[in-house]
C-alpha cells in the first residue's frame, strides 16, 4: 500500500448487510444492496460450464486511501466460490459492478462526478477499473469486471486535496525502536523520534515476519506507544507513519520484537530424602507454559543467601550450578530429579526456575524471570 496521502474515514451510517448467495452458474443472479449496489451476473459469467457458485459480498468501512486514490465512502469485498469452495479468480465473462454515491460525499472531497471514477483493491494499491460510466442523475457508476476484489468509488488525491493545496505531508518518523526494558511476556513498548510537524502516529502491529494483515492498528498522539494484551514468546513486526490531519507520511521499515516467554507456574519440591551414600535427594515440578516452542527449562539451586550450589540434574554425573533441558511440546506437567551434596543437609534450600528461548548466541531478551520455591531442608 501507500505511502503519503490522505487518511480515510469512510462513511459508515446505515452501512449495508453482507448478502451472501449461492446458485448455479449457468444461471444469471442479480445481487443488490440497500444503498442501490448492485452485482449483475449473467448466465456462464463467472464459469463457462455449470456448476454451483457462492457469491459473498461485504460493505466494510475498512478501507485504505493510497497516495494516487481517496476513497469516497465505504467499499464492497467481493468473493466467488465454486462447488469445491475454491475461489474462482478470472471469470469466463464478466459481471455488472455497480456503486452508488451522493452530492454530500462528492462536496466533503470538494469533486465532481466527472472527477470519481470505480477503482479496484489488489491488498497493495487501488487500480481504476476500465471502462467505468458515472449515471450523474442516478448517482451511480457502472463497470464490467472480470474478477472480484475489494470495489470502491475512488477520486484521485490531487483532486482530493485541492482545499489543501498548502498543506504539507509530515515527513517519516526515524529512530524505530523497542524499548529494552519494555519487552515482557505479553507486551512490550515501541518508541520512535517525534515528527516536528505531524500531530498524530499511526502504528501497525503484525505478527510473524510475514504476515501481510495487521493484527490491529493504533493512532497515538504521543511518539510512543504500548503494545499490551499479546501472547508470549511470539515473534511481532510494527512499523509507524506520521499524521497531520488527513495527511500522512511514507510508513517506516519494520521493526521486529519477540516477547518473553511466560514463567513455569506450580513449582513444587517433594519427596526430600537422603541417599544411602549421603547425598542429598529431592524432586521438583512445574506447569510449562503454554507456548513453549524452542523453550527450555533452566533451573538453579540456592542457598538462603542466594548463593548458587553445585547439583546433579536426573542421571547426570555432571555437577554444576545451572540445568537446562528442552521443554516437551506435548507434555504440560515436567518432573526432575535433583541431587545436592552431604554438606548441604540441613541447609535451608531453593531452588529457582526460568523459561529461556533456545539460541545458538546468548541473550536476556528471550528468558523470562526466575519463579522460585520456598526454603526447604533436606534432613535424615
Amino acid at each position: 500500500m501507500s505511502a503519503k496521502g490522505r487518511t480515510t474515514t469512510a462513511a459508515t451510517n446505515d452501512l449495508p448487510a453482507q448478502q451472501r448467495k449461492q446458485f448455479s452458474s449457468a444461471n444469471q443472479q442479480v445481487i443488490n444492496f440497500s444503498d442501490n449496489a448492485s452485482f449483475r451476473m449473467s448466465a456462464y459469467s463467472l464459469k463457462n460450464s455449470a456448476d454451483t457458485m457462492t457469491v459473498i459480498i461485504t460493505p466494510t468501512a475498512e478501507v485504505p486511501s493510497t497516495n494516487t486514490h481517496q476513497v469516497l465512502s465505504y467499499a464492497y469485498e467481493a468473493e466467488a466460490l465454486d462447488g469445491n469452495n475454491s475461489t474462482v479468480g478470472k471469470f469466463s465473462g464478466s459481471v455488472a459492478v455497480t456503486l452508488p454515491y451522493t452530492e454530500s460525499q462528492l462536496a466533503a472531497f470538494n469533486v465532481t462526478a466527472e472527477d470519481i471514477t470505480m477503482a479496484i483493491y489488489d491488498g497493495l494499491a487501488w487500480q481504476d477499473v476500465t471502462g467505468a460510466v458515472v449515471n450523474a442523475s442516478a448517482h451511480t457508476i457502472t463497470a464490467n469486471v472480470t474478477g472480484f476484489g475489494t470495489f470502491a468509488i475512488t477520486t484521485s488525491v490531487r483532486n482530493a486535496a485541492e482545499d489543501n493545496l498548502d498543506a504539507t505531508t509530515p515527513d517519516q518518523p526515524t529512530n524505530l525502536r523497542i524499548l529494552k526494558n519494555s519487552r515482557q511476556a505479553k507486551s512490550f513498548t515501541v518508541k520512535w523520534k517525534a515528527v516536528e510537524n505531524a500531530d498524530a502516529y499511526e502504528v501497525e502491529l503484525y505478527q510473524d515476519a510475514h504476515s501481510t494483515t495487521p493484527l490491529a492498528t493504533y493512532t497515538v498522539t504521543k511518539n510512543q506507544k504500548k503494545i499490551v494484551k499479546q501472547k508470549a514468546n511470539t515473534l511481532y513486526r510494527v512499523r509507524v507513519r506520521a499524521l497531520d490531519g488527513e495527511l500522512f507520511s511514507d510508513w517506516t521499515s519494520y521493526q521486529s520484537v519477540r516477547t518473553r516467554p511466560q514463567l513455569p507456574s506450580n513449582l513444587r519440591i517433594f519427596q526430600k530424602t537422603v541417599k544411602e551414600n549421603g547425598e542429598g535427594y529431592f524432586k521438583v515440578s512445574f506447569n510449562q507454559p503454554k507456548n513453549r516452542k524452542k523453550l527450555k527449562a533452566v533451573i538453579q539451586v540456592v542457598d538462603e543467601t542466594g548463593q548458587q550450589i553445585d547439583f546433579q540434574l536426573g542421571q547426570k554425573e555432571k555437577w554444576q550450578k545451572k540445568s537446562s533441558f528442552k521443554m516437551k511440546a506435548k507434555k504440560k506437567l515436567q518432573k526432575r530429579a535433583i541431587t545436592v551434596a552431604d554438606q548441604y543437609l540441613h541447609t535451608p534450600l531453593r531452588v529457582k526456575v526460568r523459561s529461556a528461548r533456545i539460541l545458538k548466541t546468548k541473550s536476556t531478551l528471550y528468558r523470562s524471570a526466575f519463579v522460585q520455591s520456598s526454603l526447604f531442608l533436606i534432613e535424615y
